[in-house]
């Protein structure tokens, strides 16, 4: 048994069904998925979706690594044995009129609870409800309003401050909190499609490069305002209650973050269900839906 470790740049994989194809400047070679034992890849290989079934048929487990080569992820379902079918179900679903209301139904969502966090900040704009939009619509139109709402959300919460949303290396202490909050929501996301046997990486909307958790990314959309609303309570905690930012994102403002979090996903407050079973039922009921329609 063979096990293949794929760094050179500008590589790209193909699958006749049988056997894995590997092509870049310098090879153009293949191996028999029966004698892989495991395929680590660099962070600059491309493959298609042929690859990534046969790789489930032959119970192959794909991992992918960043620059610096640790082990970030990997294709979870092969290691499931009978859980594997589950994840072929939704590589077939890609690019399918299923996934595109899918994946339309979860932004409709975000976005209807966005609307209520606008409104609860009295903040005079409203977002459209989609409801008599179609899929394709909805998926078109996401980024335009993604930029309505940051235009307001950020400037509220910043006092008056009109930010930008920065996802990466945010130079401000609402953004940097923003992304410290998803990411805690990613992580606890991830950790209950695996345990229906999805897989993070086989994205709908995000695309299926494989290059990142695109499947995480479509699901978690509908949640993101949690996080949202975490930090707008935050903000207003903070009128009231000494609350040190000046030093950026410390340990003790991530304390605070993660606190926050963990009250607002698992406890009960004055509503009558727990934030948590909401995650865990969508994704359960997605994981129905993907096992009937893929």
């Amino acid at each position: 048994m063979v096990s293949l470790h794929l760094t050179t740049k500008d590589t790209i994989l193909s699958s006749d069904g049988t056997r894995l194809h590997i092509k870049n400047e310098t090879i153009d070679t293949h191996y028999a998925y029966r004698y892989l034992a495991a395929i680590y890849l660099g962070p600059n290989i491309t493959l298609n979706s042929n690859v990534i079934a046969a790789c489930y048929k032959y119970n192959v487990p794909i991992y992918f690594s960043r620059e610096q080569g640790y082990i970030y992820g990997s294709t979870y379902a092969p290691g499931y044995g009978a859980g594997s079918a589950i994840a072929l179900k939704q590589l077939q679903m890609v690019g399918t009129h299923h996934t595109q209301e899918l994946c339309a139904t979860w932004l409709v969502m975000k976005f209807a609870r966005r609307s209520m966090i606008l409104e609860h900040l009295k903040v005079k704009y409203k977002l459209p409800s989609f409801m008599d939009f179609e899929s394709s619509e909805v998926l078109a139109k996401e980024g335009a309003y993604d930029a309505q709402f940051w235009k307001r959300y950020l400037r509220v919460i910043s006092n008056g401050i009109q930010l930008k949303r920065v996802k990466r290396d945010p130079p401000d202490i609402w953004n940097a909190s923003l992304n410290y909050l998803y990411g805690m929501l990613y992580y606890l996301i991830e950790k209950e499609l695996i345990k229906k046997h999805l897989d993070p990486y086989m994205g709908f909307h995000h695309g299926t490069s494989r290059k990142q958790k695109a499947f995480l990314f479509d699901i978690i959309e509908p949640f993101r305002p949690f996080c949202e609303e975490i930090l707008i309570n935050l903000r207003i905690k903070m009128k009231t209650q000494k609350v040190d930012i000046s030093n950026g994102l410390s340990i003790e403002w991530r304390k605070t973050l993660a606190t926050e979090f963990h009250t607002y996903i698992y406890k009960k407050q004055e509503q009558r269900f727990l934030r948590i079973k909401i995650i865990q039922n969508l994704v359960k009921e997605t994981a129905n839906y993907i096992k009937l329609n893929g």
